[in-house]
């Protein structure tokens, strides 16, 4: 596997009792796949609930963490599009917030990647 960064782009709506776990597990993806560099980027997409303020708390504890914030809900579409959009790394992968899918399983993905334009699972 040729990947030596990533973004990862964490839409969010309502997430606050799920952020700080998807994101840590989130951040452990440079360990476990051995990157050189990791952005992982959340995009609180107008939520009504502590999701913004904890995002916000895990950037400032972070530094591979940021926040981007929509004043209003805008769906999924446009959170994706705004974590597109200020992505920095070479690959981007995103997965919903909420911890319904394993992250670990990207390592798989990724050896998958150098032979593909993008690769879906």
């Amino acid at each position: 596997m040729a990947v030596r960064e990533l973004s990862v782009v964490l839409p969010a709506f309502n997430e606050e009792g799920n952020l700080e776990r998807v994101v840590g597990e989130a951040l452990a993806l440079r360990g476990t796949l051995g990157l050189d560099r990791l952005e992982v980027i959340v995009v609180d997409d107008g939520s009504t609930d502590q999701t913004s303020t904890i995002g916000d708390d895990l950037a400032a504890r972070h530094p591979e963490v940021t926040v981007q914030h929509h004043p209003r809900n805008q769906g999924y579409g446009a959170a994706l599009r705004t974590g597109l959009a200020v992505s920095r790394l070479t690959r981007v992968f995103w997965t919903d917030s909420d911890g319904q899918f394993d992250l670990t399983q990207l390592t798989w993905l990724l050896t998958q990647s150098d032979d593909f334009d993008a690769v879906i699972g």
